[in-house]
């Protein structure tokens, strides 16, 4: 790489760390604990050291990318086996640039590389596709230089430059409707494509057969991190010409060109992915990886102590401590991705009055669910950005609860004697419906009544997506891998913003915090944006999702992590 780079390419990758750049508040990675095995012995639950906040390297150091995969040692593990991971619900689509939630994230994954990927423990950019990269000294541009080896498409064809190019075009389309065009429209020029005025983008060149360059017109901190490692390629020699859309035959039955391919999907129960044995990288050491989908929490906590399963994050909180000491098992408690919370929908008459959501928040008790339903394994969530994001702020403050205070408010908005609202989860989700049937119970208390809904998830997210709701209780995304998360669901428009939330000052910090390029001065910015979040509630975080991650003991090199609901799966290896 060229020694170049200077010093504002490395507070641009220092601010995109996670895990590694948390402050003294910050949650560990993961504490594991092992029941007994005829191999080694019960563990005492040890804790990752604790994160640390990112120092400055000099200026001349060359930022190195990590190798593609981590394989283990072939003395220490045996590779070749199959894994079934269970769920409670399954992917929408397996199109790289259209998926939309957990499954469809990590299987496309798995299935398709990036030019960088995130590190699954550090949260830091490394390469991929791109061997190195370099940025200039004004931070604007990045210039990515293509691995040596020869890769391929899972149909034997090359994979180009061209490919990288077609996929930006599409992604910047005006009919474009994924999740990814936020990210990318700071190029030079995408404006101008987004609105269908032009057909060429001027912030992307194909410097040489190895060689591709993207322009932005400002500095963008979280661009590696957030932009460059979400960008999945599409193959040009298949799709060209076509309309890419949800319901295309690709979005069900991709072609990649990733360590995985797509062998089989039976939509709703179970879907089958096995290793490409042509894959340029570091081969994977899974065969197969399956994914099963039980609505049921507890069904999925009986199927993977009972071994019909081998790994699941999905198990109800009431299962985890006894699951923690299951002969066979391993457990690892992970921090939370973001808020378990009530959206609620700001189109709605009587939801766009600011004290009726404030009514709902001062009605329900959310320390009460935690230490009852929850039975203590999670607390109640104070802000929108997990406790694994540097961004976190510990101060933040919700309103309490007071339901006195809650039908005082309701009077004031013109509903002393309350009001119907439809509150909607989906079905089979321990946490959720649980609690929406709580948050009726409380809302009763101050004269609200509700209708809860519970759809199967295919049918709860497209609602969510297109807005058909009054409220909804889902998660949020709270500031992995890097806080301009925060950008896609709270500003005017964003693609996540399904409360259609709109404040002016809050697009203003979360757009001064994109280009920032010094960490104390975002992580500020985002503070702002929490206390400003906390007192619009668009939406109402109640708790810190449980993130348990428990696996069959016969398997080794586990990488438990916040921002890959399975990390490093492919690399797992069978105990010797």
């Amino acid at each position: 790489m060229s020694k170049k780079v200077c010093s504002l390419l490395i507070v641009l990758m220092l601010t995109s760390l996670i895990v590694s750049a948390c402050g003294p508040t910050a949650a560990p990675v993961a504490e594991v604990t092992q029941a007994a095995t005829e191999a080694p012995a019960a563990q005492e639950p040890t804790q990752a050291p604790a994160a640390q906040e990112p120092t400055l390297a000099p200026a001349t150091q060359e930022p190195t990318a990590a190798p593609v995969a981590t394989l283990p040692a072939a003395a220490a593990c045996e590779c070749g086996y199959d894994v079934i991971i269970g769920s409670n619900g399954d992917a929408k689509i397996v199109n790289p640039i259209l998926a939309m939630d957990s499954d469809g994230f990590w299987r496309t994954d798995l299935m398709f590389d990036s030019l960088v990927r995130v590190d699954p423990v550090t949260s830091a950019p490394v390469g991929q596709l791109a061997k190195s990269w370099d940025v200039s000294a004004d931070g604007t541009t990045y210039t990515f230089h293509l691995v040596d080896a020869e890769v391929r498409w899972h149909d034997g064809q090359p994979f180009t430059v061209d490919d990288i190019q077609y996929t930006l075009m599409e992604v910047l389309k005006p009919t474009y409707t994924g999740l990814f065009q936020q990210r990318f429209q700071d190029l030079v020029g995408a404006d101008k494509v987004i609105a269908g005025e032009a057909t060429e983008l001027e912030g992307f060149k194909i410097i040489d057969p190895k060689t591709v360059q993207f322009k932005l017109n400002q500095p963008n901190a979280p661009f590696l991190a957030w932009a460059v490692s979400a960008l999945k390629f599409l193959p040009k020699h298949l799709l060209e010409g076509q309309a890419i859309t949800e319901d295309m035959a690709y979005s069900q039955a991709p072609v990649g060109n990733g360590p995985y391919k797509f062998k089989s999907w039976d939509k709703g129960n179970r879907f089958v992915m096995e290793w490409n044995e042509d894959y340029w990288g570091a081969k994977p050491c899974a065969k197969t990886i399956t994914t099963m989908a039980i609505p049921d929490m507890q069904a999925l906590a009986a199927a993977v102590e009972a071994g019909d399963i081998d790994v699941t994050v999905m198990v109800p909180p009431t299962e985890v401590a006894r699951l923690a000491q299951v002969k066979g098992l391993q457990y690892f408690k992970q921090p939370a991705i973001g808020p378990e919370s009530i959206w609620f929908n700001l189109d709605n008459p009587i939801l766009k009055d600011l004290k009726v959501r404030q009514a709902i928040a001062h009605a329900i008790d959310g320390l009460a669910f935690t230490e009852g339903v929850l039975q203590g394994t999670t607390t109640p969530a104070n802000t929108h950005f997990t406790t694994g994001s540097w961004a976190y702020d510990p101060a933040a403050k919700l309103p309490e609860y007071d339901p006195e205070k809650a039908k005082a408010l309701l009077a004031e908005a013109g509903y002393p004697d309350g009001f119907k609202i439809k509150l909607a989860c989906n079905q089979g989700n321990f946490f959720r419906e649980h609690f929406v049937e709580y948050a009726q119970a409380e809302l009763a208390k101050v004269g609200i009544e509700v209708e809860v809904e519970k759809a199967e998830w295919g049918t709860f997210i497209g609602n969510v997506m297109a807005g058909t709701y009054d409220m909804v209780f889902y998660n949020e995304e709270g500031g992995i891998p890097d806080p301009d998360v925060a950008y896609e669901y709270w500003h005017t428009g964003g693609p996540n913003n399904y409360s259609h939330y709109s404040n002016a000052q809050v697009d203003q910090w979360l757009q001064e915090a994109r280009i920032g390029t010094v960490l104390e001065e975002r992580k500020a910015l985002y503070y702002k944006v929490q206390a400003q979040l906390n007192q619009d509630l668009p939406t109402l975080p109640v708790f810190w999702r449980p993130n348990p991650l428990v696996a069959n003991a016969k398997f080794d090199k586990l990488v438990p992590s916040v921002i890959h609901t399975y990390g490093s799966v492919q690399n797992w290896c069978l105990k010797k």
